[in-house]
């Protein structure tokens, strides 16, 4: 019995390992025959052609920046130049000026808005008829107010002219007046700045000094008004505290004296 079973189990092993090797040999005649049917070639990969750009048709310019120069280049080329006096007074008003161009009516102009003011040169700028300037200065240094703009350009030659008044609040060795140009390129809408910068110095005046001196002695005044407020009502109550019974006055913590009583056996 024992011997019968040790070969069904030897037979049952020799065809599980016959499956195996079966199995074996028909994935590898599968392996064979797709590799086959490829022609034993490799299909080539798509190649990759580079495209060149091509310049528009009319000629200008594609790139965002190329657009911008070609419009810059557009522009006009004149001077700048500052009008305003050679100095400037503490708390007093003033006119200035900056001018773009050199027509003859703008120097009219400036001769008849602005006389009597130095022409201080303040370098080139690339701008048009419709450019626009801001005078700025710090706040606690001066106020500026504008005053009014001028377009005297003909043609081709640029003329114009901004005019501020500034008022200085203070004596200053060097105040600094800076012009902000701006100018919108007409097809891009992008602004084109430029700052043109001028120092000037301001001196003390009689005005400035009186009114510092007044508004000093009034603060003053105030103070020492309520320290002499102050002084006097620690004086009284001192005094008053340090007060003797025969002065009349009422020791500090004593209850004052009772009213004498009328005598009972006295007649009424």
């Amino acid at each position: 019995m024992v011997e019968q079973t040790r070969s069904l189990f030897r037979v049952r092993r020799v065809r599980a390992l016959m499956v195996v090797l079966a199995s074996l040999v028909l994935l590898a005649l599968a392996g064979c025959g797709g590799a086959g049917s490829g022609n034993g070639t490799v299909a080539p990969a798509p190649a990759v052609t580079e495209t060149e750009s091509t310049p528009s048709p009319s000629g200008t310019p594609t790139s965002p920046f190329a657009k911008a120069d070609a419009q810059i280049a557009e522009l006009v080329q004149a001077p700048v130049s500052w009008h305003a006096p050679d100095r400037l007074a503490a708390d007093e008003s003033a006119d200035l000026g900056l001018s773009i161009g050199s027509t003859a009516e703008l120097r009219q102009r400036i001769a008849e808005v602005l006389p009597g003011t130095i022409t201080t040169p303040g370098g080139t700028v690339r701008v048009s008829p419709d450019a626009a300037a801001v005078l700025v200065v710090d706040p606690q240094e001066a106020v500026v107010e504008p005053n009014g703009r001028v377009n005297a350009s003909t043609g081709s030659d640029i003329g114009l002219l901004w005019t501020w008044k500034v008022h200085p609040l203070r004596p200053s060795s060097a105040l600094h007046l800076t012009a902000r140009i701006e100018v919108l390129l007409p097809e891009t809408g992008q602004p084109l700045i430029r700052y043109v910068e001028l120092i000037l110095p301001v001196d003390r005046t009689v005005r400035y000094t009186a009114t510092q001196v007044f508004t000093n002695w009034a603060t003053w005044v105030s103070i020492v008004t309520v320290v002499a407020g102050w002084v006097a009502f620690v004086w009284r109550r001192r005094t008053t505290s340090h007060r003797t019974p025969g002065d009349g006055a009422v020791p500090q913590g004593t209850a004052p004296p009772p009213d004498p009583q009328p005598d009972a056996s006295s007649p009424t």
